[in-house]
């Protein structure tokens, strides 16, 4: 169990989102597919879900590698992957 109870699948040392996460989402492959977007993205050190929260919606945290920044902080926390992924555009590199 981690990240508020949900089972996890470990894909090298970052935890892959399963279906059963996304409740009512309709097309859970396509969470997976910007699951794998923001993964991929070169300023991304790691993703996770923390699990259900703020109204029982998804919780997406982003750690970004050493010398970026979004919004002064090292990590995006967002809603949505949607989200997550707009947040990305404003990623600066600091160093």
């Amino acid at each position: 169990m981690y990240g508020g109870g949900l089972d996890r699948t470990y894909v090298g040392a970052t935890p892959t989102p399963t279906a059963e996460q996304f409740g009512s989402t309709p097309n859970p492959f396509l969470i997976m597919k910007l699951f794998d977007k923001i993964k991929s993205d070169p300023r991304v050190e790691d993703v996770w879900n923390e699990g259900p929260s703020w109204d029982d919606g998804q919780c997406w945290w982003v750690s970004l590698r050493y010398g970026f920044e979004w919004e002064g902080c090292s990590t995006i926390h967002e809603r949505t992957l949607t989200n997550v992924l707009k947040a990305l555009k404003q990623v600066i590199k600091v160093n």
